[in-house]
């Protein structure tokens, strides 16, 4: 073992090494080139690139691939989305379905309940381009219709090590930390109290939004990559963590976050009061749960969401509020139309779901109300009969960035209750950590002393996913086990040994036309309302037809269009086709960031100060036109990859 910040600082900054190209770069690029990539400089500073073809660890290189392919960037398990979808497109789906499994783990489970923030950075919805490529809704498909359901395995990056690893949580960020770490070649063994593995996928999320069969299906697949999963194994019962690290090279914690935000407000003792995630546990282990005649859902999130449309299918009653003036809410509140309802104390703009979530609460009749806080519960015989809300008015944005909820004095009311369903987030629990090490790892207030670190004061043992970050989406969660796994293989193995790469090749085409830009958004087919129960999936999947139809409407923004100046003859040609403003533009001078990266351009005002006709990446759709119109043949593409590869 090395020194633990010496190989955290090598994990995320790794050493310049030669990078080994791989010897078919990444097989699921579907046989683009069979051989290395022949490694070719750019001549000039104002090309996009440092090289013409290869592969490159260069800083420009990797800001192009920020800068240029924004869905990615925004992922933060950083998945190839553009060539994913150009697989479904061309209905490769087991080549889709493996750009997937390598970034993100779970495609399948993704598929359906991710938080899809590469979707709010989609080119495709930037101001007078349209909406969004329904980015998560193609994963799934990727899913379903690739060939048979036998585990799809990926082959190790490096042999077998001697080095042992034990990983406390078989939650999302376990078991993708797990199998990154087998993938690397270690030899890892998951420890779980529950009967049995996924954590928040089994335990959380219903049923109608994610059938258990998928869940199974991805797990099994790291269990294949050697991952040893242990259940009703309890840390801090059946074994210490103190164990764990005399018996293993390394230990992560995994535990997620499973200590309750249950409301320091007056009456917080009366029975009737229940935290959401115990509600959907428990509904989701045995199919039921009690919900009584008067429920009402507190939150404005995830949980809040599921809770809602749970109680809906066991039978709650209606709750009805007088919605305050101003607040939003979907429905009329007369009992013949709604059943259940949620209640939020900021605007239906600071909520944090999963897009289309509000729109399901509207189809399936369930009330919507902003802009109310609980202050008091209200109970007889100490059990709850009602609660005390104020009404709201936002004031300034606070630490998260939205603008924070503001008491209106004087707007208290009651509403009858025997049921609330709390869901107002929740912490890490580190009681489980031994007394021997619990002074080194957790703070007073119980949180981890090393935040949102993944290394910790003790040398061995790390912490991922929302144990270390607090209660984060499911796609966060796996972009910080990526972290993780390269920071404990860095420590494991004495120094980094992958690097995030762009892999430069040469093309001809981006195999879009014109045409694709005029393809609408393709909606997400759905259950009728009446046959929406406990178990039935809700949503039923593009079919195949959808899914490539919705597929190519990608840009396909790993594409770069490059213009050679030393064959340009300035005819404007390429300027008379271009479809977009700005696509292409004479420019007077780049401008360049510290790392030689081009930051922006500064328009020429005519022909006397044009210094090069330059294809602005921002502006281009990928459509070809300016390859067409060009009389010289000057316009060469590349396709940009970015993805991580081992140190040569």
């Amino acid at each position: 073992n090395v020194d633990l910040q010496q190989a955290v600082a090598e994990a995320e900054h790794p050493k310049s090494a030669p990078v080994a190209p791989p010897e078919k770069p990444r097989q699921w690029l579907g046989g683009v080139n069979d051989t290395r990539a022949k490694d070719v400089d750019t001549p000039y500073s104002f090309n996009s690139l440092t090289k013409l073809s290869g592969v490159s660890t260069h800083p420009k290189d990797l800001y192009w691939l920020a800068k240029n392919i924004p869905c990615q960037k925004a992922c933060p398990a950083h998945t190839d989305i553009p060539q994913y979808l150009t697989e479904i497109y061309n209905g490769n789906y087991d080549a889709a379905y493996r750009i997937n499994l390598e970034d993100n783990v779970f495609p399948a489970v993704l598929g359906r309940v991710c938080a899809r923030p590469c979707e709010d950075e989609c080119r495709h919805g930037w101001d007078g381009l349209g909406e969004s490529i329904a980015i998560c809704f193609s994963k799934r498909s990727a899913a379903d219709f690739r060939s048979g359901t036998d585990p799809v395995v990926l082959d190790p990056l490096f042999g077998k090590t001697e080095k042992t690893v034990a990983v406390v949580g078989s939650g999302v960020a376990g078991l993708a930390t797990a199998r990154n770490l087998a993938w690397y070649g270690h030899t890892v063994t998951v420890f779980e109290k529950h009967n049995k593995p996924g954590g928040m996928l089994n335990q959380g999320i219903p049923v109608f939004r994610l059938p258990r069969d998928i869940i199974d299906r991805e797990v099994d697949q790291i269990r294949r990559m050697g991952v040893d999963i242990r259940c009703n194994t309890e840390i801090g019962r059946d074994l210490t963590l103190k164990q764990l690290t005399d018996e293993y090279d390394a230990v992560i914690m995994a535990a997620g976050t499973l200590r309750p935000n249950m409301l320091n407000i007056p009456g917080k003792e009366l029975k009737g009061i229940r935290h959401g995630l115990d509600f959907l546990l428990e509904a989701n282990e045995t199919g039921t749960a009690e919900v009584g005649e008067n429920v009402i859902v507190i939150g404005g999130g995830f949980t809040a969401m599921d809770c809602a449309r749970t109680a809906k299918r066991l039978g709650a009653k209606l709750v009805e509020v007088e919605a305050p003036e101003g607040s939003w809410h979907h429905i009329s509140l007369d009992r013949s139309a709604a059943d259940v309802s949620v209640l939020y104390r900021r605007s239906i703009e600071e909520m944090l779901v999963t897009p289309g979530e509000i729109e399901e609460l509207s189809h399936e009749k369930i009330g919507m109300h902003t802009l109310i806080s609980p202050i008091e519960y209200i109970g007889e015989d100490g059990k709850l009969t009602a609660i005390r809300f104020i009404r709201n008015k936002l004031g300034e944005p606070d630490n998260s960035g939205r603008r924070r909820p503001e008491p209106i004095p004087g707007s208290e009311f009651d509403e009858p209750a025997d049921l609330v369903l709390l869901a107002t987030g929740q912490f890490p629990d580190t009681a489980w950590i031994d007394a021997e090490l619990n002074s080194d790892l957790v703070d007073e207030d119980g949180w981890l002393k090393s935040g949102k670190q993944v290394a910790t004061a003790h040398e061995k043992i790390f912490a991922v996913g929302d144990f270390a970050t607090g209660a984060s989406s499911l796609i966060e969660a796996i972009g910080h086990s990526r972290r993780c796994a390269r920071i404990v293989d860095a420590f494991l193995m004495g120094a980094s040994r992958v690097a995030k790469v762009a892999i430069i090749e040469d093309d001809i085409e981006t195999g879009r036309i014109r045409e694709m830009d005029a393809v609408p958004l393709q909606p997400m087919p759905a259950l009728p309302i009446d046959k929406r129960t406990m178990a039935a999936e809700v949503e039923v999947g593009y079919d195949e037809r959808l899914a490539r139809d919705e597929a190519q409407r990608c840009y396909r923004c790993h594409f770069k269009y490059e213009i050679d100046s030393d064959k340009c003859i300035y005819c404007d040609w390429c300027i008379k086709a271009k479809p977009r403003p700005d696509c292409i533009v004479k420019v007077k001078e780049l401008t360049y960031g510290e790392k030689g990266e081009i930051t922006g351009f500064v328009r020429a005002e005519g022909s006397e100060d044009t210094k090069l006709i330059y294809i602005n990446q921002a502006d281009c759709i990928r459509c070809g036109a300016c390859v067409d119109a060009c009389p010289m043949d000057c316009i060469s593409i590349q396709k940009v990859t970015r993805t991580t590869a081992p140190i040569a």
